[in-house]
């Protein structure tokens, strides 16, 4: 007789239950965020951070073994991503930004009084203007603080900045404001100081421009060597500095003399 057996019923299958709720992947956040995103969030310093940037901070504290939900560190995703954006800034601006009309053509009077006056480029002065002419101007100990690309640590210092005026002048706040354009990205010093030198020679068509770059980078202090007295000193010569060691001397004595007390 042939065996006939019943096949057991499968087990009962539990009934489902809700799952945690997740936190999105930031990588998620980042891919459905528009190609421009990562401009236009640049603009405005004061709006809140986008929402990527703060889960990244968020996944950031959870590896390193720390719980973001606690007290102490329940803004810090946001405060982070404010601080971040604000030190990125740079990206969003370039020089001609900052410029804008302070180019400023120098007049010296022929009639030997009245002073020099400054004019915009296209206006009427009582002089000639300087055409390829006009003395060494020189604005040291512009400060600096940006990140490495590297760390994504801190390195700060001062920036000095030379050259040699073509057919007009800019206004010295300028100077620190091209700076501050590139020190707000991700850099490393060489870059830095040579794109500093370059965006003046682009703005203002100077005959020359100098740029001398001296800092303090957390990348060497606080890791790795641990060396915190370590300064590291870059410079860009371009133009008449580059071809004329008589003008890089002038400028290196200029930035080096002990400074008067003001």
């Amino acid at each position: 007789m042939a065996d006939r057996r019943v096949a057991a019923p499968p087990p009962a299958t539990p009934p489902a239950r809700d799952a945690p709720a997740e936190e999105e992947d930031p990588a998620t956040l980042l891919a459905g965020l528009p190609p421009t995103s990562a401009v236009c969030v640049q603009c405005d310093p004061d709006s809140s951070p986008p929402p990527a940037l703060v889960a990244a901070f968020s996944a950031l504290l959870r590896a390193i073994g720390e719980d973001p939900s606690r007290e102490g560190l329940r803004l810090t995703p946001e405060r982070a991503a404010r601080a971040l954006r604000f030190l990125t800034s740079g990206y969003a601006l370039c020089p001609r930004d900052v410029v804008g009309d302070a180019k400023f053509v120098v007049d010296v009077p022929s009639c030997g009084g009245g002073g020099m006056e400054a004019r915009l480029p296209g206006g009427r002065g009582m002089g000639a203007p300087l055409r390829g002419g006009g003395g060494m101007v020189v604005v040291r100990d512009i400060e600096l603080h940006s990140l490495c690309e590297h760390h994504l640590l801190p390195f700060h210092g001062r920036v000095h900045v030379g050259y040699l005026p073509g057919a007009v002048v800019l206004g010295l706040s300028k100077l620190a404001r091209i700076t501050q354009i590139f020190a707000r990205r991700l850099q490393i010093q060489e870059r830095l100081t040579q794109q500093i030198a370059a965006a003046l020679m682009d703005e203002i068509q100077p005959r020359g421009v100098a740029v001398v770059v001296e800092c303090l980078h957390m990348c060497m202090a606080m890791r790795g060597v641990e060396q915190r007295a370590a300064v590291t000193t870059t410079n860009a010569m371009q133009g008449a500095f580059a071809d004329d060691p008589s003008l890089r001397q002038e400028f290196w004595s200029s930035i080096r003399t002990p400074r008067s007390m003001l």
